[in-house]
């Protein structure tokens, strides 16, 4: 099968695997869709720790191409995401067989092979079958949707509140709309690139600010825009944080949503005294798998809006130097191994 394998930083070759093998307890799935996440540019270029070479990827759809030993409750051709990672013991969907075989901790794309591939092994509790009327091309952003539901069930009720995201990307758009759903009063989304805040804009944020702009200081001492109830801060940068502290209100929420590999640099704590703030880490997504493809298969919550590019397995270069020196408003590049990747892997399964 093809498979983007990544040597070193920078250093991302497609090239031919064998295909994964089923061990008990296990799955193959063929990926018919695949997202470059924030995460798998932190691993390209070096600045987040995975095991090399590898396979890069971690968040995708498909179906079902091979069923292991002592799997219960799937069957080959069931259209399904799996997560992007477990913890040994961590639930029980495939049946208590799996629980030794299968549950040592691992993640796609970073400790094991991922699913920028034709196919991927993956543990069957892991799996999470998909409803018909949630399109494949939706469903590879199911695990960012799932950590935005977290994120914002760590902010507590949001309903009839006033709310803050800062960085416009691929999951603080998604996050945006599940503060909507939750039923946030006003929504104000803060980023860079004017590409992404006009997305925002027209996924229901009630008003948009880029913060390299002139108007960015006026807006931000006009009255009522340091009282933010809740703030997200979704760049995974210190400034972000820096920026949440000083737009949240006295007595308000900070959930820092972005990854932030680093010291805090520029972060001034003293907001943390002066208005006793609130401030909450959210890590991947918890037990929301169910929940984010219930938002997608009821129709609350839009992907298709923030693909910007579907390449074919065989571009996996070109999508990480889209993502990496931001070209051509790449939001969330796509890859589609497509009907022929899938046939291969077919074939390869049979023979």
């Amino acid at each position: 099968m093809k498979a983007a394998v990544l040597y070193g930083p920078g250093d991302l070759r497609v090239e031919c695997r064998p295909l994964p093998q089923a061990r008990p307890g296990w799955v193959v799935l063929a990926v018919e869709t695949a997202g470059i996440c924030g995460t798998d540019v932190a691993v390209y270029e070096g600045r987040y720790p995975a095991s090399l070479p590898l396979v890069l990827g971690h968040e995708f759809a498909g179906h079902v191409l091979v069923v292991g030993q002592g799997v219960s409750g799937l069957r080959e051709g069931q259209r399904v995401i799996a997560e992007g990672s477990w913890q040994g013991g961590q639930g029980l969907a495939g049946g208590a067989d799996c629980r030794q075989s299968c549950m040592s901790p691992g993640a796609l794309g970073r400790t094991i092979d991922g699913c920028f591939a034709e196919a991927v092994a993956v543990p069957a509790v892991a799996v999470h079958v998909l409803p018909d009327n949630v399109s494949i091309v939706a469903a590879q952003s199911a695990v960012t949707l799932a950590t935005a539901v977290h994120a914002a069930e760590r902010a507590g009720d949001l309903a009839g509140r006033r709310i803050a995201i800062i960085g416009p990307g691929h999951a603080g758009l998604l996050l945006l709309q599940v503060c909507r759903e939750a039923g946030a009063r006003e929504i104000v989304v803060l980023g860079t690139r004017d590409s992404r805040l006009a997305v925002a804009t027209n996924l229901g944020a009630d008003y948009v600010v880029n913060v390299r702009t002139v108007d960015f200081e006026y807006w931000r001492h006009r009255p009522g825009n340091d009282e933010f109830e809740v703030t997200f801060e979704a760049s995974g940068t210190p400034a972000g944080l820096a920026q949440a502290f000083a737009l949240t209100r006295y007595g308000g929420t900070v959930v820092s949503y972005g990854i932030i590999n680093g010291p805090l640099d520029g972060v001034h704590g003293g907001a943390l005294y002066s208005k006793e703030l609130a401030v909450l880490g959210s890590r991947g997504a918890g037990a929301r798998y169910a929940e984010a493809i219930c938002l997608l298969a009821l129709g609350k919550v839009c992907v298709e809006p923030l693909v910007s590019h579907q390449l074919s397995l065989d571009e996996a270069v070109r999508g990480f130097t889209l993502m990496t020196q931001r070209l051509e408003n790449a939001l969330r590049v796509v890859f589609t191994p497509g009907k022929a990747g899938l046939v291969r892997a077919e074939k390869l399964k049979t023979g």
